[in-house]
């Protein structure tokens, strides 16, 4: 019993860390195509220092 509970932790760990993984880089993806999509450089430079905060 305790080393299903254990194996079900570990599990539940290796899920929210992918999780988290997989966020990340999705939004770093979304960002990086919002950056090279803006319009004027004033509109990139405004984008850079939104995602700099």
């Amino acid at each position: 019993m305790a080393k299903e509970l254990a194996l079900h932790e570990k599990l539940d760990d290796l899920a929210i860390a992918t999780d988290m993984l997989l966020s990340a880089k999705t939004a770093v993806c979304t960002y990086a195509i919002a950056l090279t999509e803006t319009a004027t450089p004033k509109v990139h430079k405004a984008t850079n220092r939104w995602i700099m905060i």
